[in-house]
């Protein structure tokens, strides 16, 4: 099995062309003081890149490799470096066997340590992990090669990022606790490789440190497993004792910039994000009133109206509040801890974050790869973004470690305490729970750390864990299965009673009878067409025509501009920009964002409207139409105090859209913005998906090219203005002193009006 997850990773990083993740800005913080940088053309925003410079520092050659394998630059602790800097040994001698620059950094190297890393943690499961049956065991193999090979989790192998040493670390931790559960063999080297992969995933990013800590105190529960053994007493109070080192050494090593900007974050893009009382959260805070018109901005941001690097600024504000009292915050005001909470699990659908690029400039930007993908696609149609379902689940989980506890004691009464099994169980269900723990820790800690700043890339450690629980969770299921089947056969058999039995069976029958007339008569009448009288929301309507065809479209709202139609269809296939632009080098290579601008717009209120007839004409609405400005053209706006921040998820993705710097311009037919998209499709829960992206006017603004575009998925991505193939499907206010001719406003009889 470990050669079949070393052909999936193979397969799915390598053939081809190799996938991984681009960089956000985060790469410099670990390949600055490793001598890797980017070289002549610097960083491609959105595309993957593999080929980095290594620089040589030292007189001679030794000293030059010395530095390059054992020095940094400057200090940044991590115990990645330990990953990147064997990285730089396998360059070193790949380019000395075939002759090449040994400046050259290839990425690649760095992703095959982590899928070895990965296969010897999977593989340590396939070895000590029996569930007592062949075909269970099978099934959780597979399930864990499914689950835990997808590419939405290795892509971040060929990456800088803390996350692939934070995930391969993690199912470390869980194989090497897995394997002492389920085997006697090698538990002292297990032990030892226990806390090495406690302290690996400590030091890979420091919000694990609190996490790391739990994980390592729970290292002492093995000492039941080898209770005669004094040695594997000793490694575990040794290795406990150096995991709470390191961890204060991880904590006292975190950067003064790096926990000054996320405090910032939590403060004024966390408890202060959409707040309706700023102020009184100052106060409760400890913080001067003065700091509210802050609040929705995070560090990164220009134009804040507080100078923030003022002396005045940051004595009021790095001097009185810490990550503590944001915690005391939220543990004071439950119901706003709620909020942040469901805002992170809708951000926690994606394994991998929708914003970063698999590919490099060979493909589109931001093209995401397929090869094994399909456990990420599959748990976009699960409620795992659902705070209720998440709730659900651990307490199930929750009752499930109790029940097995409470079976474990119960045996052990039986069996007279001579049961190694006893401390077997015992340990697998106080350790689930340690797990259960972490991964509810997982999900408080960005919000307390980070606010919602780069939430959905934040929200990794919870969907390991969350995957992790359900995945045994469903081994549970499976192992408990046959013992529940046998339990209602046995009940049946002991019914002697022959009238009984045929009076339950005739109950069972009712029931089932009665259930499927319901479903039956549901089905029947949720699938019957809605007839309309009025302009009412969902209401079809058959307008003008396109190509020699006639086009449908869906009433979406009704207001002071008229009546807002919403094509049912993609009308055409076109760039939102295609024509060559001045500006600067993104904007001259990927098109133009700028609504007023685009050949997007001039097509929609031109050659679309060809086919249609003079009245129908007559009867659109000149809109006049709010739209929202990137960084680079803010100066041209018309009003708006604040940037634009991006959002994937639907329902939370116009946050800030009143705010934002934007202008007007006049349209007759024009594309749904971010917020009409919101209001009138994803809140009223209309028909997001279709098997095609489509492009919203609303820009990306930090972006001089990115539109937003609604994916088949239906979250809300950002695509170059000039990406082809992308769906065009067109609004326009009708007026409101349209009429209803003929028809039902169904899509078998849509409206005819005039």
């Amino acid at each position: 099995m470990t050669v079949l997850v070393l052909i999936i990773l193979g397969v799915s990083l390598y053939l081809s062309d190799t996938v991984g993740l681009s960089d956000n800005g985060d790469f410099r913080r670990v390949i600055a003081p490793n001598r890797i940088s980017y070289g002549g053309e610097g960083r491609e925003a959105f595309a993957f890149t593999d080929r980095f410079k290594l620089s040589f520092e030292g007189k001679g050659g030794f000293e030059k490799l010395y530095n390059s394998l054992f020095t940094l630059t400057k200090p940044y602790v991590t115990t990645q470096h330990i990953f990147i800097k064997t990285s730089i040994l396998l360059n070193l001698v790949y380019n000395a066997l075939i002759g090449e620059d040994p400046g050259v950094y290839r990425i690649q190297w760095l992703g095959v340590l982590y899928c070895i890393f990965l296969t010897v943690s999977l593989g340590m499961i396939f070895i000590n992990v029996r569930l007592g049956r062949k075909w269970l065991d099978v099934v959780f193999i597979l399930l864990l090669i499914f689950v835990f090979c997808d590419v939405g989790y290795t892509a971040y192998f060929n990456s800088f990022y803390g996350e692939a040493l934070q995930y391969t670390s993690f199912i470390f931790i869980f194989a090497c606790a897995a394997s002492m559960i389920f085997s006697a063999k090698r538990c002292t080297l297990y032990c030892v490789l226990y806390y090495a992969g406690v302290i690996l995933f400590m030091g890979s990013k420091f919000a694990n440190i609190p996490l790391g800590i739990i994980l390592a105190l729970a290292g002492l529960l093995f000492i039941l497993l080898n209770r005669p053994s004094r040695l594997f007493k000793s490694l575990n109070v040794i290795g406990l004792t150096f995991a709470l080192v390191m961890s204060v050494h991880f904590y006292t090593s975190i950067p003064e910039w790096m926990d000054e900007h996320t405090t910032y974050q939590a403060v004024f893009f966390g408890v202060l994000k959409n707040s309706p009382v700023p102020e009184k959260d100052l106060m409760e805070l400890g913080l001067p009133s003065y700091m509210a018109v802050l609040q929705n901005t995070n560090y990164y941001m220009q134009d804040h109206k507080v100078d923030i690097h003022s002396p005045k600024f940051r004595r009021d504000f790095y001097g009185n509040i810490s990550k503590f009292d944001v915690l005391k915050f939220y543990l004071k005001n439950p119901s706003r801890l709620w909020q942040k909470l469901d805002i992170s699990i809708k951000n926690s659908a994606h394994i991998r974050p929708v914003y970063l690029s698999n590919y490099d400039l060979g493909h589109e930007r931001l093209t995401k790869c397929k090869k094994f993908s399909t456990w990420s696609s599959l748990r976009l149609k699960l409620p795992l973004d659902n705070i209720y379902f998440v709730v659900i689940l651990n307490i199930a989980v929750l009752l499930v470690i109790i029940l097995e506890l409470r079976n474990a004691l119960r045996k052990k009464g039986i069996e007279h305490n001579k049961d190694i099994n006893y401390y077997r169980k015992t340990i697998a269900g106080i350790f689930y729970f340690v797990l259960l723990a972490v991964n509810d820790i997982n999900l408080l800690v960005p919000v307390i750390s980070n606010g919602e700043a780069d939430i959905a890339k934040h929200m990794f450690g919870f969907v390991t864990g969350i995957d992790l629980m359900l995945l045994l969770s469903v081994i549970w299921l499976a192992c408990k299965l046959p013992h529940i089947l046998c339990r209602i056969k046995e009940v049946f058999c002991r019914m002697k009673d022959i009238n009984r039995l045929g009076s339950i069976n005739y109950y069972i029958l009712l029931f089932l009878s009665v259930s499927f007339s319901a479903i039956l008569l549901i089905t029947t009448y949720s699938n019957k067409p809605k007839k309309y009288k009025s302009f009412t929301y969902g209401a079809y309507v058959s307008f003008g025509e396109y190509n020699g065809r006639k086009l449908l479209w869906r009433v979406i709202n009704t207001d002071e501009n008229g009546i807002l139609l919403f094509s049912d269809e993609a009308v055409a296939f076109r760039a939102f920009d295609s024509e060559p632009r001045a500006g600067d080098k993104n904007r001259m290579k990927y098109g133009s964002n700028y609504w007023p601008e685009c050949s997007l717009r001039k097509w929609l209120n031109g050659e679309f409207l060809k086919d249609f007839t003079d009245t129908e004409i007559g009867l659109i609405n000149n809109y006049k139409n709010k739209v929202l400005l990137s960084v680079y053209d803010k100066k041209k706006s018309e009003g708006g105090n604040n940037d634009f921040f991006w959002m994937h998820v639907p329902t939370l993705a116009d946050f800030g859209f009143d705010g934002a710097y934007h202008l007007h311009v006049n349209d007759m037919v024009f594309l749904l913005d971010i917020k009409q998209f919101t209001k009138f499709i994803s809140d009223k829960a209309g028909n997001i998906n279709h098997d095609y992206s489509y492009w919203l006017e609303t820009v990306y603004y930090a972006n001089s090219s990115m539109v937003r575009v609604v994916d088949r998925d239906g979250y809300i991505y950002m695509k170059d203005a000039n990406a082809a193939g992308i769906g065009v499907i067109p609004a326009l206010y009708l007026k409101n002193t349209a009429i209803i001719l003929d028809g039902a406003g169904t899509k078998e009889r849509p409206f005819k009006i005039g």
